[in-house]
């Protein structure tokens, strides 16, 4: 060990402090441990975009499987299929449903084989069966009654 220049406490030549801060991963640890101290839980966002004529039926499973929250959009856009051809106009933008909802971070993965399983098309799936995506949320209140969380 050899006396650091700044106040004579003894060091180890491995360590090499971080000047007062701590570094990123020792941070994430730190504050997801303070998370779970306090008992708050992760959320998660999930937002899948699918068939229109399939909607009905994911929000009846989705519904089924406990999640009965979820907004619901009309959209317009284009994937990996790169627009349809009717006669002979070609739509660039088809037609979707946004679906999003927000889940407590332990029912993610039930949600998300929910829409997997009922928002496909056929056995092996097509283009423009949709996506999903999923995103965490760090907070989320009631408007009417103030309270935070789920």
């Amino acid at each position: 060990m050899q006396p650091s220049a700044r106040n004579g406490a003894a060091q180890t030549d491995r360590a090499k402090p971080h000047k007062g801060r701590i570094s990123p991963t020792a941070g994430a640890a730190v504050l997801l441990q303070a998370t779970q101290d306090k008992g708050e839980h992760q959320m998660q966002m999930i937002r899948t975009i699918i068939r229109p004529e399939k909607t009905t039926e994911v929000l009846s499973e989705l519904m089924s499987a406990g999640f009965p929250a979820v907004t619901k959009l009309d959209v317009v856009g284009r994937g990996k299929q790169k627009g349809i051809m009717v006669g002979d106009v070609q739509y660039d933008e088809i037609p979707k449903q946004m679906l999003m909802l927000v889940v407590n971070d332990e029912d993610k993965d039930d949600a998300v084989r929910v829409i997997l399983r009922v928002a496909r098309t056929g056995e092996n799936g097509h283009y423009g069966d949709g996506r999903v995506f999923v995103s965490s949320v760090s907070e989320a209140w009631t408007i009417s009654t103030g309270k935070a969380g789920l």
